[in-house]
């Protein structure tokens, strides 16, 4: 209740226990810079195959690709309110690319205009967010005069700074909705880049990881 947010878990996650998750975000992030080291230089190259698999894939694909962001969306921006959350809603979008992916191949990926590049732009934006929400109210409170604390959410013994609890008629959460949206892009910018960097052919990572003659 103090977190005016009726979905219990992610106000513990991210209210009660917001550092604690704050770190298993950048655990996540620490394993995407040991996979963009890993593959240094590689990139998707066209004209290397874009068959992909058959018809009836791809058809049933574009059919259900729209359906799944659209859940995941829910599943981040209503984490508040029912069971979700960012982390959930993120990984949830990403399916779609990993769908994509599969069905129609990485240079499909790429022939959209989504790359590495800016996958990991997506990635950053979303951790920047996360960390601005942390901090808001505590730079708000060194503007104004103050106190206020990292993660605070509603108002806390010794600050009676809050964030927005209501938006219209509905629950807001305050810094539970911020950091789920927040950490939605994340996820789905890291989680995408990922499965794009595993998909990469022989052909594209053979001159990064040591090429044939160091197999």
């Amino acid at each position: 209740l103090s977190a005016m947010a009726p979905e219990g878990v992610t106000s513990i996650v991210w209210d009660y226990r917001g550092l604690d998750t704050y770190f298993e975000t950048s655990v996540l992030f620490i394993a995407l810079i040991g996979l963009l080291a890993l593959f240094r230089g590689s990139n998707i190259v066209q004209g290397i195959s874009n068959k992909g698999l058959s018809l009836i894939v791809k058809t049933t694909t574009r059919i259900v690709a729209p359906l799944i962001l659209v859940a995941g969306v829910s599943l981040a921006y209503h984490g508040h309110l029912t069971p979700g959350g960012g982390f959930q809603g993120g990984s949830f979008m990403t399916v779609t690319i990993a769908l994509i992916v599969v069905a129609f191949s990485v240079e499909f990926i790429a022939q959209k205009k989504i790359t590495i590049d800016k996958l990991l732009i997506i990635r950053w934006i979303g951790l920047i967010f996360i960390v601005l929400t942390a901090v808001f109210l505590l730079i708000k409170a060194l503007i104004l005069g103050g106190y206020a604390y990292i993660f605070q959410n509603m108002i806390r013994t010794g600050s009676q700074y809050t964030m927005p609890s209501w938006f219209l008629d509905r629950p807001l959460g305050g810094i539970l909705f911020f950091f789920n949206v927040s950490e939605s892009v994340a996820v789905v910018g890291g989680l995408s880049l990922g499965i794009i960097l595993l998909s990469l052919r022989d052909e594209e990572v053979k001159h990064v990881l040591g090429g044939e003659e160091h197999e």
